[in-house]
């Protein structure tokens, strides 16, 4: 959160942020790792589909996990990126072929979007469904 009274135009003033970065849990005990994985799927959707930004970097350092608060709070917003109405349709329809497995929807949106470009391998491919 930031701090507007304490913040100028070359100063940006926010709270202290509690918690671990998520790289130190990697022997804490499965339930913990799971929670982890649940809060990092629903803090990309959030970024995604509601602010339609994402931070692009994977340092896991930008990620702290507050087990006592259970909130993954993410840091470091430098290398955000924004997505645009039509990026995030086919993303969606990508989520939804992968749901109703949908393995031409797949195939379709990914290449639309240019995750696919026709010129993988097989095996990418089918890597896909």
């Amino acid at each position: 959160m930031v701090i507007d009274h304490l913040s100028t135009k070359r100063i940006l003033t926010t709270e202290f942020i509690d918690g671990l970065e998520i790289d130190t849990f990697l022997n804490a005990p499965q339930h913990i790792r799971n929670r982890i994985g649940s809060l990092m799927i629903k803090l990309c959707f959030t970024e995604l589909f509601e602010f339609k930004m994402m931070q692009t970097d994977p340092n896991p350092a930008n990620y702290l996990y507050n087990k006592e608060k259970d909130v993954m709070n993410l840091l470091d917003l430098g290398a955000g990126r924004d997505f645009d109405e039509t990026f995030l349709d086919h993303y969606m329809q990508i989520i939804w072929g992968a749901y109703t497995s949908d393995r031409d929807k797949i195939l379709h949106h990914s290449e639309k979007i240019g995750f696919l470009t026709g010129e993988e391998s097989k095996e990418m491919y089918n890597a896909q469904y």
